[in-house]
C-alpha cells in the first residue's frame, strides 16, 4: 500500500494530512499563503478593500455605543497593543465588553484562560492596562506563517501601567505563546498543554474563557468540552465565543471568490481564495446555537444566556484590516529609532479611534456571524 504523505506542524509536532490548510491539534497555520509572500497587486486589491469596508453605511443599524465610555475605553486599550492591526483590537473591545456585562454576576475566580495566545486579550479585560511604550510587535517572525509565533526576550518587553486582577492558570500549545504571556506577570500559573488534555485537578476552576474552542475540528473540540466540563466547579460557568453558519458568507474575500468562480472567473476567483488565506474555514465550527446546546449536554453543560457580539460590517473589516500589509508595515517600523516609533503609534492610534467606533455596534441578530454564550455548569444538589 502507498505510505500517506504526513506534515509535521511546526507549532506542536502534531503531525497532519498533508493537504491540511490548519493543524488538526494546535490550529497553526500548515498551507496558507505567508503574509512575506503577497506581491503588489494583492497589496492593491486589499488597499481596495480596506477603502471599502471602511466607507460609512448608509443606514447604521444597531444600538448606538459610541456614548459608551467603558467601551470606548476598551478599544482605546486594545488599540494601544494592537496599533498595526486595528482589526484585532476591534475584535477583541468587542469580546471584552460582552464579559464586562456578565462578570459582575456570573465571572468568579479561579479562571483558567484555555488558549490565552500571548495572554494580552484577557489580561486586558481583566483590567490590566500597558504603557504605550509597549510594543506586541516586537520580535516577531516576519517570514513566518503566522508571524506572532515567535519569542524574543530581549525586544519583547511589557510594561505595565495598572495592575488589573490576576488569572489562575493560562493554557496554549505553543511554547512561544506562553513565553509572551509568562512577560506580563498576570497569570499565578501556565501551562504549555493542550485543550483536549488539561493537567489540571477536577473541578478546579470557577470559570473557563476560550475562544480556542470554535477553532477546532469536531473531534477536538468535543474532547476539549470534556475536559472543561471535568475542571469546573458546578456552578461555574464557560465564556465561549462562537461562529454562527452565517460566519463565512460576512467575510470579505470569501463570498467573493465564490461569486468569481461561480461567474466562471477562475483566475479571479483563486486570488481571492488566496487572500483568505484560511480565514473562512480557520473557525472550524461555524454552527448553530442548537447544535452548540447539543453539544455542551453531553458534558453536563448549559447555555444560560447569549451574546450577539460581532456585526457583518465588524467581521468584513476584520477579514481584511491591516492584516496584509504587517509585514512591509513592520519593515518599515522596525527600521526606526524609539521615539519615532511611538510617536508615529500615538498619532495612528488617535487617528483610527473615530472611524472604529462606528462597528462597535450591537448587531440586530438574525444573521450575526459571531456571538458569546455563558454556559453554566449546574450545581449538584
Amino acid at each position: 500500500m502507498p505510505t500517506l504523505e504526513v506534515q509535521a506542524c511546526p507549532a506542536c509536532g502534531h503531525g497532519n494530512d498533508a493537504d491540511a490548510v490548519f493543524c488538526g491539534r494546535c490550529v497553526a497555520p500548515l498551507r496558507v499563503r505567508k503574509l512575506a509572500d503577497l506581491d503588489a497587486d494583492d497589496l492593491r486589491l486589499c488597499a481596495a478593500a480596506l477603502a471599502e469596508v471602511l466607507e460609512p453605511p448608509t443606514a447604521p443599524k444597531g444600538r448606538d455605543v459610541e456614548a459608551d465610555a467603558h467601551t470606548a475605553e476598551l478599544l482605546d486599550a486594545y488599540l494601544n497593543l494592537y496599533w498595526l492591526r486595528p482589526e484585532t483590537a476591534l475584535w477583541q473591545a468587542i469580546d471584552a465588553r460582552t464579559v464586562h456585562r456578565w462578570r459582575s454576576e456570573h465571572v468568579r475566580a479561579p479562571v483558567l484562560d484555555l488558549g490565552c495566545g500571548d495572554g494580552t486579550h484577557v489580561a486586558t479585560m481583566f483590567g490590566t492596562r500597558f504603557e504605550d511604550s509597549f510594543d506586541v510587535f516586537a520580535g516577531l517572525d516576519l517570514q513566518g506563517a503566522d508571524i506572532f509565533d515567535a519569542y524574543d526576550r530581549q525586544e519583547y518587553r511589557p510594561a505595565v501601567a495598572r495592575r488589573g486582577d490576576s488569572v489562575a492558570c493560562g493554557v496554549d500549545i505553543r511554547p512561544n505563546m506562553v513565553r509572551r504571556a509568562a512577560s506580563l506577570g498576570v497569570y499565578e500559573k501556565l501551562i504549555v498543554g493542550d485543550a483536549t488534555r488539561l493537567s489540571l485537578p477536577d473541578a478546579s476552576v470557577s470559570t473557563v474563557y476560550s475562544n480556542v474552542l470554535r477553532d477546532l475540528p469536531d473531534a477536538g473540540c468535543e474532547a476539549a468540552l470534556r475536559e472543561v466540563g471535568r475542571v469546573l466547579r458546578p456552578g461555574g460557568h464557560l465564556i465561549l465565543p462562537a461562529c454562527t453558519p452565517a460566519w463565512r458568507d460576512s467575510l470579505y474575500f470569501y463570498p467573493r471568490g465564490r461569486a468569481e468562480a461561480e461567474a466562471g472567473n477562475v483566475e479571479a476567483s483563486r486570488r481571492m481564495a488566496e487572500l483568505d488565506r484560511g480565514r473562512s474555514i480557520s473557525f472550524a465550527q461555524q454552527i448553530s446555537e442548537q447544535e452548540w446546546r447539543r453539544r455542551l449536554e453531553r458534558f453536563d453543560l448549559e447555555i444560560v444566556a447569549r451574546e450577539h457580539t460581532h456585526s457583518r460590517e465588524t467581521t468584513r473589516f476584520w477579514d481584511v484590516g491591516l492584516r496584509p500589509f504587517a509585514v512591509p508595515l513592520l519593515r518599515w517600523v522596525n527600521g526606526l529609532d524609539a521615539h519615532a516609533r511611538l510617536l508615529i503609534k500615538r498619532a495612528l492610534v488617535q487617528t483610527l479611534k473615530k472611524p472604529l467606533a462606528r462597528l462597535l455596534s450591537v448587531p440586530p441578530g438574525a444573521d450575526c456571524p459571531h456571538v458569546t454564550y455563558l454556559v453554566r455548569k449546574p450545581s449538584r444538589v
